[in-house]
């Protein structure tokens, strides 16, 4: 049976991934479209799920422009 210090470490885990996983996203839209709306940054930071952020992360490759961004964020 997991313990308390089990169950923080493991949340503890999951956040720093999903923190992670913001900052590649931001980082990969800011080196391919300079100006990021602070509106889809608030978007971005809201999210929660490491595996919807992974694949947002290759959506940024696929994208040309803020605006494909924002709909493949929707």
């Amino acid at each position: 049976m997991p313990t308390m210090l089990d169950r923080w470490t493991v949340d503890a885990v999951a956040k720093t991934e999903t923190k992670t996983r913001i900052e590649t996203v931001l980082m990969f839209l800011r080196a391919k479209i300079n100006d990021v709306p602070a509106e889809i940054e608030e978007a971005i930071f809201g999210m929660s799920d490491s595996i919807a952020l992974e694949a947002l992360a290759a959506q940024v490759m696929q994208c040309s422009t803020i605006d494909e961004f924002a709909e493949a964020l929707l």
